[in-house]
């Protein structure tokens, strides 16, 4: 409960920054291509400390890393405030970057020493709740601040949320895990199989591949909406929200009872359906049949592969594996709205999610040729 909370302050401030952050920028007097720079650059560096970060989370104390990343996080969203050019901006943004991949990456692996492997699934869900809860109030309360009060209240208060996750953390006992006995065969290193985990390369590579399809429709549904004339798409996030809200952890039982095969490929066919739907769409009832199917799809597709990253890899490798799980995923926002823009550039958007059904069942080939073995494993070892 204590890191559920924790992480879901830290997301609240992130969410409120996901559409503020932008205005402001303007606001300064920064031309568009510039804001596009500045508001995707942290992206960059958190991506790329993930990797170590899994690796010192295995070796090093955890709590002490997590609150180091909230406290580089607070440290940034106050600085915003008198940071203005854009080479300072710019450097800033790449420090927050860091904040972000060093905080994410140690929740996510923080949660797995609380849940029971066989309820993995489960708990995964139930904690993925923070993200669902600040993406329902982070944006309209990040907008409503810097409209009603300006930026100073929007940065402050995002600050604040991420400070009282610090406070939280602190708060939180974590188990005792064995220490490295030779630091040349546990302990911090360079080399690319302890900064990442092989074993979890499966369910990044997936999750990727799955992931980029929901992040071409979340990035360019509302245009293609206003391209359709259909109005309040609006509703689509709601209803997504709501839908990802119920199904999470239903997913999760899912996928603790009956296996990863069983909860995946059905979810990897909930997104390709979506795709086709979004193809059709002309109406707004088109538009909320997709946000259904989107959300079961992707939330339980994502939920399992998680589990499958945190649930095929020793506890004391747990950090690096799922740092590289955040990496695929990260690589997904990338990958999905590059080739949604390049896809409705020169096909349309309704041509564009079409295509996008392609890395979806690549997603579902690799899935099923590379982890239906493990899987089958995992049933007969229950059954047994």
């Amino acid at each position: 409960v204590l890191i559920l909370l924790a992480n879901s302050f830290m997301a609240l401030s992130y969410m409120m920054l996901t559409p503020t952050f932008p205005v402001y920028l303007e606001e300064l007097g920064h031309p568009l291509n510039i804001v596009g720079v500045l508001a995707g650059a942290f992206t960059v560096t958190a991506m790329l400390i993930r990797p170590f970060i899994g690796n010192w989370l295995d070796i090093s104390n955890r709590k002490m890393i997590y609150f180091a990343g909230q406290f580089i996080t607070m440290v940034c969203m106050l600085s915003y405030l008198f940071v203005h050019s854009f080479g300072l901006l710019f450097a800033l943004r790449l420090l927050h970057g860091i904040g972000i991949g060093i905080t994410t990456s140690s929740a996510n692996t923080i949660v797995t020493e609380f849940i029971p492997k066989q309820k993995m699934g489960e708990g995964l869900g139930y904690f993925g709740y923070s993200f669902v809860a600040s993406s329902a109030v982070g944006p309209a309360l990040g907008l409503y601040l810097i409209e009603q009060y300006g930026a100073l209240a929007l940065f402050v208060t995002a600050a604040g949320f991420v400070a009282s996750g610090g406070m939280i953390g602190l708060f939180i006992t974590y188990g005792k895990r064995e220490k490295p006995s030779a630091m040349s065969d546990s302990g911090l290193s360079w080399k690319v199989s302890r900064l990442l985990e092989p074993r979890a390369f499966r369910p990044a590579a997936v999750s990727l591949l799955v992931g980029s399809a929901y992040y071409t429709t979340s990035a360019f549904v509302a245009m293609y909406a206003e391209e359709k004339q259909v109005d309040n798409i609006g509703i689509f996030f709601m209803i997504f929200a709501l839908t990802l809200l119920l199904s999470r952890p239903v997913a999760g039982k899912l996928v603790d009872r009956k296996g990863y095969t069983a909860v995946f490929v059905p979810s990897a066919l909930f997104i390709v359906m979506t795709m086709v739907i979004l193809f059709f769409a002309d109406t707004i009832w088109h538009f909320l049949m997709a946000a259904v199917f989107l959300s079961i799809g992707y939330g339980s597709a994502y939920n399992t592969m998680q589990t499958v990253a945190a649930n095929e890899t020793p506890s004391n490798r747990r950090g690096a594996a799922v740092s590289t799980f955040l990496v695929g995923s990260d690589l997904s926002i990338l990958a999905g709205t590059a080739f949604g823009g390049i896809a409705a550039k020169h096909v349309g958007y309704s041509s564009m999610f079409l295509l996008a059904i392609i890395p979806v069942l690549c997603g579902l080939f690799i899935y099923l040729m590379t982890m239906k073995v493990g899987d089958m494993k995992k049933n007969l070892s229950e059954r047994i």
